[in-house]
């Protein structure tokens, strides 16, 4: 009585082979052949290592955007000599605005939603092809000292070959020097801090 069933429970058998091997009476099967899983294998091993390279570079850009010390930013100030130590970081903090995904790099994507962020209508095929000025080394993205050379050929006194990229660009530097020029009080007072 009580809660106990009257019929005798059977649990089903722990299977550690695919269940389509055996028929209903749980006799295996005889003309079943086993699955070849070397090509599944092979292509797997083939997408991974692609996503494994992108991960690795990722990384080392990351690190070496990070690791960024005071002897990487005199050699830059030395490169660029239209910018000092304050220029140089504060054009670091506007990349890292820039860099969405925080990954050291500025790649096309993350450029096109900066760009749409910042109110910029322009065509695709434009943006493509200012991306393609920038990206000196042909990578497909944009590191940091490329990310510098852009804002010093726009702070040169040559005309504007970066169109509505370049005043975009040269409006965040300005605003960052303003901010830069404000004291703590000031920026709290302006809802900054």
């Amino acid at each position: 009585m009580g809660c106990a069933p009257s019929y005798p429970i059977s649990t089903s058998p722990i299977l550690f082979n695919p269940i389509y091997l055996f028929e209903a009476t749980g006799h295996r099967r005889k003309n079943i052949r086993e699955l070849d899983d070397t090509e599944f294998k092979r292509i797997q091993a083939q997408y991974w290592s692609k996503l494994i390279e992108e991960r690795k570079k990722m990384a080392l850009n990351r690190r070496k955007f990070q690791e960024m010390g005071e002897k990487d930013f005199q050699t830059l100030a030395e490169e660029f000599p239209k910018f000092d130590m304050s220029d140089i970081l504060d054009l670091r903090l506007q990349f890292q605005t820039f860099d969405i995904n925080q990954d050291g790099i500025i790649d096309f994507n993350e450029l096109m939603q900066v760009l749409d962020d910042l109110g910029d209508n322009s065509d695709e095929k434009i943006r493509e092809e200012y991306f393609q000025q920038i990206d000196v080394d042909g990578s497909g993205a944009i590191d940091f000292e490329e990310f510098l050379g852009l804002i010093h050929k726009l702070r040169s006194e040559t005309e504007d070959e970066f169109g509505k990229l370049g005043s975009l660009c040269r409006r965040g530097t300005d605003n960052i020097q303003r901010v830069r020029q404000l004291s703590v009080t000031e920026q709290m007072q302006t809802g900054l801090f």
